[in-house]
């Protein structure tokens, strides 16, 4: 799927207005390193912003929508924060359509085990990336079939009670939570020095993380809705607020990887390494920290035989490598 939305990204044309009015976003995704490890504000800019350009860039309108959904349903299996249920009854009541109305075309009647796997619940609390993959790349060439022959429309003429000109009306505004107060300071300050120096595992100042509380604790809210964040997303970074903010923003996994190569002794990575020390990468980026004694206790990692075959005389150097991350944030 990363490799797909890239090619899309790449394939995007400059010259329309609406993929230059967010520029700066597609020219970064555009680069295929920045699709490697995804970060939360990553994932919120590709549903937000290069989504919604990617759908409108061809003819195939409602093959694209489908990809658009099952895009946000696939992100959601990653990031549990982000509520993809609109996009899934979407998807399920274009199944439910092809089902009932067009089951005689014969590209519709080819789908129907499928579709109705998909019309049922059971199916989308199982189904993985996999699952998903198929339903989409099987069910795009259909999706032109999944309209209403006609709209039938109601109208009902219901007169407004004026009760005196100009007097307002006592509606509450729209809460943002949290976590998207969060989400949406770090986009707008991603160049925010403390925030580079934790993408690129650089050691914190006291003075640094007097900042970071002060943000977190002070202008983006209170340190009681910031605990309330933590323990609704089970997060254990607890009053850490570095280690949060690791959780939102990710690491530079190239940086990761050669901070590693530092603890080796002039021998390269094996090809088991690298895929063991890059799913560790994934966790740092995930959940803000790790230490030894999370490694011993969390799948995949919490299988000791698995890390001493793979790592052996290196397991050592793992372990100095994952308290030098626990230590640029402490």
């Amino acid at each position: 799927m990363k490799q797909s939305l890239h090619a899309d990204v790449a394939g995007l044309n400059g010259s329309r207005i609406d993929v230059r009015r967010q520029w700066a976003e597609v020219e970064h995704f555009r680069l295929k390193e920045n699709w490697m490890n995804l970060g939360k504000t990553d994932v919120q800019t590709i549903r937000e912003v290069i989504s919604p350009l990617i759908t409108n860039d061809t003819d195939e309108v409602d093959a694209r929508q489908l990809d658009y959904d099952l895009v946000n349903v696939e992100l959601a299996l990653g990031y549990p924060q982000y509520n993809a249920q609109r996009s899934r009854k979407a998807v399920m009541r274009k199944a439910e359509l092809l089902v009932e109305k067009k089951a005689n075309i014969p590209m519709v009647k080819e789908k129907l085990p499928l579709l109705r796997r998909v019309i049922n619940p059971d199916f989308w609390k199982h189904a993985g990336l996999a699952d998903l993959e198929r339903v989409r790349l099987e069910l795009r060439s259909i999706m032109k079939f999944a309209k209403r022959e006609h709209r039938e429309y109601r109208f009902i003429n219901i007169l407004d009670q004026v009760t005196k000109v100009g007097e307002p009306i006592d509606a509450p505004l729209p809460q943002v939570s949290y976590q998207q107060r969060v989400i949406d300071y770090l986009k707008q300050h991603s160049d925010h020095e403390v925030f580079r120096k934790i993408r690129h595992l650089e050691p914190l100042s006291e003075a640094d993380i007097t900042s970071l509380e002060r943000i977190l604790w002070y202008e983006l809210g209170t340190k009681e809705e910031y605990e309330r964040c933590v323990a609704e997303k089970q997060r254990i970074c607890g009053d850490r607020v570095a280690a949060f903010i690791r959780s939102q923003v990710g690491v530079d996994r190239e940086v990761a990887l050669r901070r590693y190569a530092q603890f080796l002794n002039d021998h390269a990575m094996s090809e088991a390494q690298q895929e063991l020390l890059e799913s560790i990468i994934t966790y740092i980026s995930e959940n803000g920290d790790i230490t030894a004694q999370t490694l011993m206790s969390v799948p995949p990692f919490n299988d000791t035989g698995r890390l001493l075959s793979v790592f052996g005389d290196d397991l050592a150097n793992l372990t100095d490598y994952i308290n030098e991350l626990h230590r640029v944030i402490s």
